[in-house]
């Protein structure tokens, strides 16, 4: 992690700038402390943060005597935004639009200085995560953090996962799995992505293999009206168990989406 670290934050005249989202990016901002390396913070306030992640800046801050220079959306869009849809309209049609005027738009706003001056660069993007807690850890500065919230992002579309669980799990939950992205980082990540696929796969191949029928649906797109009122879905992936003595499905209630907590809610309601 050292040696990724300070390719990426080499001294020169010119400063890295530094954008802290979550807990671990305070990593980089203690090595460029450690090292003298010049740089700045920059971050955004998209008006529907967790309290936590205020205090989480403050104590930043105060720690490292820095000001971290913040960006905020547009008010006239948000305020179109929640005046034409509601608060929570990124319940009903996805977060894509509430992102782009929230937290899209102003970071690169904030980081446009012409054509070719920004360069995406994250150097603990290989590194283990136990690697970059135990950076943590050594800290003398010791953070607040939520537990169980491995990837935080604004109060209403974020909760807490259990173990086992994958951390964007958390994020987005009622989407479909691979839509977990606000849209900053589209061109880094792969277009089939999904974060609870491998689950659900083997899952799938277990059951068939003892004689179980197993359907496949997507339900997000061109059916997500079908599948709200026949099958009462409001968020996805779900998982719908049809007994055969039983005219409605019976929806999978839990968060645990491990293969061995699949397969004993299906041998109980079979």
């Amino acid at each position: 992690m050292l040696h990724l670290l300070r390719l990426w934050i080499k001294p020169s005249r010119h400063s890295g700038t530094i954008l802290p989202s979550q807990l671990e990016d305070v990593a980089l901002i203690e090595y460029a402390r450690l090292t003298g390396r010049p740089y700045s913070v920059f971050s955004l306030d998209t008006g529907s943060l967790n309290p936590e992640t205020y205090r989480f800046f403050d104590e930043v801050e105060r720690h490292y005597g820095i000001r971290i220079e913040f960006m905020f959306p547009d008010s006239v869009e948000v305020q179109g935004l929640v005046r034409n849809k509601g608060l929570f309209s990124f319940y009903e049609d996805g977060h894509q639009e509430c992102c782009r005027v929230r937290k899209v738009d102003p970071v690169f706003q904030g980081l446009d200085g012409g054509a070719g001056s920004l360069v995406k660069w994250n150097p603990v993007a290989n590194v283990e995560r136990n690697h970059v807690w135990s950076f943590l850890r050594a800290m003398t500065f010791r953070l607040t953090h939520c537990t169980r919230y491995v990837s935080i992002g604004c109060e209403p579309c974020t909760r807490a996962v259990l173990p086992g669980q994958h951390e964007r799990e958390g994020r987005w939950w009622w989407e479909d799995a691979k839509a977990k992205e606000c849209g900053l980082h589209k061109g880094n990540i792969k277009k089939d992505a999904k974060a609870m696929e491998a689950s659900y796969t083997e899952l799938a191949d277990k059951l068939a293999r003892s004689g179980v029928k197993v359907v496949k649906f997507r339900a997000d797109g061109d059916q997500k009206e079908f599948a709200k009122q026949e099958l009462q879905l409001g968020s996805f992936p779900t998982i719908l168990v049809f007994p055969k003595n039983s005219s409605r499905p019976i929806k999978y209630p839990s968060e645990k989406r491990d293969v061995d907590s699949l397969t004993s809610f299906f041998n109980l309601v079979r």
